[in-house]
């Protein structure tokens, strides 16, 4: 008798356990709150662009020798100004930083030569 009830009692309760789990499943997960804050712009507005200034006489190409943000614009519209006259400043903080790079590997070559001669030679 008891295996008469058995079989079906495990079957039925293998059958929930698997509807249990189905729906468990199919809930989606909570997200998980960030770890940090998203960053920030540094900056409050964005304005991006190439082109030509226009001065009224006729157009002028300019351009800079290195890529960057601009930090500041010297001139105002309608103002003259003659060759060699800074017209803007670009951010140098990458540049700076290349500079920083290649005088410490020039230092130390410099040791590196100086230990070199320092050697005696085989003659």
């Amino acid at each position: 008798m008891i295996r008469t009830y058995l079989v079906p009692l495990l079957a039925l309760a293998g059958l929930v356990f698997a509807v249990v789990k189905v729906v468990q499943a199919a809930k989606p997960p909570i997200p998980a709150p960030p770890v940090v804050e998203p960053a920030r712009a540094p900056y409050d507005a964005f304005v991006a662009g190439s082109g030509l200034i226009e001065p009224s006489t006729r157009n002028i190409a300019l351009s800079t020798p290195v890529g960057g943000v601009v930090t500041s614009v010297l001139v105002f519209p309608g103002q003259d100004v003659r060759k060699g006259d800074v017209l803007f400043t670009i951010e140098t903080r990458e540049l700076e930083a290349e500079l920083a790079i290649k005088q410490a590997a020039l230092s130390v070559a410099q040791r590196q030569l100086a230990a070199l001669r320092a050697q005696p030679r085989p003659e």
